[in-house]
């Protein structure tokens, strides 16, 4: 689900700063899964801060986040959270 839809849902705006960034928001029942979409080949902890907003959400709990760019491998950005190479997602049929 797009960020932009959940907090418009939710008449919530503590999701909206996930919207500056290009920011989707994965909801798997009462699991969020924030996914943040990145250009760079190289992304560091600095690129998911906004992803702490989503603990303030009564309810929900925080999955397993993504950053989607253009790094060679997959890797660890900080816990809960990796880098994910675009050429790695594969086309849904």
């Amino acid at each position: 689900m797009l960020v932009g839809k959940y907090a418009e849902a939710k008449g919530g705006s503590i999701v909206k700063s996930l919207l500056a960034n290009s920011g989707i928001l994965e909801g798997e029942g009462r699991v969020l899964h924030p996914v943040e979409v990145e250009t760079a080949a190289t992304v560091g902890a600095d690129v998911v801060k906004n992803f702490a907003c989503l603990e303030g959400l009564r309810g929900y709990e925080v999955g397993f986040g993504h950053v989607i760019c253009q790094a060679k491998d997959p890797y660890s950005i900080i816990r809960g959270v990796q880098a994910v190479p675009v050429w790695a997602i594969k086309q849904c049929r």
